[in-house]
């Protein structure tokens, strides 16, 4: 250890593992409450078996500033997920296919279907139909079961006996999939409203039925946009995979040039890089954040900083704000993650947490869905909640969210009973490629009154709207009706 200033920097190296530089970490902070500890990465990257963990311990009200950042002139990765090795290459074809690879991951023991598949710390595709499109660069090369626009005020009359647990499959697109449990699906019951994002229980082959574990957001009709992935059936494209749980095994077929043995090939290990709980004063610089579950997960924290840091390829959302205070994201680069960027729950009027200066794209990659900022909140009988969400030229940069159609648009959601405070809107929020953007006000805050006007001036042509869908619909070809 070596005096920084105020601080104490402690250094991990190669020869000093994170692991034991972060016990370094502990033993100073019971020494002295009150020290600012700075922890130093000084390695290129390094996989977790287990999350960072940080609590009121390490980091009570009242203690000095613990701060992890890479060292000078690195940014070290880390991955929220371990490697898959001895990959062996399918002797008899499949699916037609000859360059399918096999791994065994016995060793890690899943229970569950696992959740990704990252290759040097991308996220690959989980099998899917249709196939990736790179004629579709709105919704960034991802193609969806072709379907008709119907009015999201249209339900099915009468509605399937089924309700909100199954749908039908039209005769093109039934494969025949022979483990049900395998399969996913992404669905817009109501296009243009909801979606889904659900696991497959069971098929009736008879009548080409698919059984959802849970119920859809809203009642499939036909002419709906839906994406079905994760049966091995549909193995048959470049970077895709599917996990074969009973087997224990990884099927892949990896990226042209691609050698899995030569690559690093991992799954995911923890559920959040970084966990904190009931901490303060904690700063995350200048770090990579990749191939896992979460980046950061933050439970009744306050002043939690995360800046200069790029965080991508995420399964879930990439950072979690629950009822703390406080709390920033500020310069940083997000991309690529399965949903959303942030979800703040929380904070107060004059301790609100902040996102600022960042430079978020491509997200919702498995749900197709997810707003990139999802702010939200309880009214009463607690007090009022607050965030905000501001910049100085650009805060908010949203490119090609996956989302239903190659037509459909990014938003902003704020949650019921907010104070809402969003600086510089129309110059700061750039929508790239977006010809439909869309801000989503789930209450209706003081900020956008005109808007509520306007929109309940046009509910006034909803009627003709559906009589018009109406006879839309009765002209449709069904796209998968038997």
């Amino acid at each position: 250890m070596l005096a920084l200033f105020a601080a104490v920097l402690i250094q991990a190296t190669n020869g000093v593992p994170f692991a034991a530089a972060l016990d370094q970490v502990a033993a100073e902070r019971a020494r002295d409450q009150k020290a600012d500890i700075v922890l130093e990465i000084g390695v290129k990257g390094f996989a977790l078996l287990k999350p960072i963990y940080i609590d009121r311990e390490l980091q009570p009200t009242g203690a000095g500033k613990l701060t992890i950042r890479g060292a000078k002139g690195m940014r070290p990765k880390i991955f929220g997920s371990v490697p898959v090795k001895n990959w062996k290459r399918v002797k008899k074809k499949m699916n037609g296919r000859s360059d399918v690879w096999v791994a065994d991951v016995s060793a890690l023991d899943p229970v569950d279907q696992l959740d990704a598949l990252f290759l040097d710390g991308a996220m690959m595709t989980l099998a899917r139909y249709p196939n990736f499109n790179p004629k579709m660069p709105y919704s960034g090369g991802w193609a969806y079961v072709p379907g008709r626009w119907v009015s999201m005020y249209h339900f099915p009359k009468p509605e399937p006996a089924g309700g909100r647990t199954e749908m039908r499959v039209g005769k093109k697109d039934w494969h025949n999939w022979a483990v049900p449990s395998e399969g996913r699906i992404v669905i817009f019951p109501r296009q243009r409203y909801g979606s889904s994002y659900i696991r497959i229980a069971d098929l009736d082959r008879e009548n080409m039925m698919l059984k959802f574990a849970g119920n859809l957001c809203d009642v499939p009709r036909p002419g709906d946009t839906y994406i079905l992935s994760g049966f091995r059936e549909e193995l048959d494209d470049f970077g895709e995979w599917f996990h074969d749980l009973k087997e224990k095994k990884v099927y892949f077929i990896p990226p042209k040039g691609k050698d899995p043995n030569k690559c690093l090939v991992t799954v995911p290990s923890v559920n959040s890089i970084f966990c904190l709980e009931n901490a303060h004063h904690v700063s995350i610089e200048n770090l990579e954040l990749c191939a896992g579950r979460k980046a950061v997960d933050t439970t009744q924290c306050s002043f939690i900083s995360i800046r200069g840091c790029s965080i991508h390829d995420m399964c879930e959302r990439a950072i979690e704000f629950s009822w703390g205070h406080d709390n920033e994201l500020r310069d940083s680069d997000l991309f690529e993650l399965g949903r959303g960027v942030i979800h703040i729950t929380g904070g107060g009027v004059t301790q609100p947490n902040t996102v600022e200066n960042c430079y978020i794209h491509h997200v919702g990659k498995l749900d197709h869905v997810s707003p990139a900022v999802f702010m939200e909140g309880y009214g009463q009988p607690r007090p009022p909640l607050h965030a905000r969400v501001r910049g100085r030229r650009r805060f908010l940069h949203v490119q090609r969210q996956r989302r239903r159609r190659d037509r459909d648009s990014a938003q902003l959601d704020l949650g019921r009973n907010w104070l809402c405070q969003v600086r510089g809107l129309r110059s700061a929020c750039v929508l790239q490629q977006q010809p439909r953007a869309l801000l989503r006000l789930w209450a209706e805050p003081r900020l956008h009154l005109r808007q509520r006007d306007r929109a309940r001036q046009r509910n006034g042509v909803q009627d003709r709207r559906q009589q018009h869908a109406d006879r839309l619909e009765q002209r449709a070809v069904l796209h998968w009706a038997p």
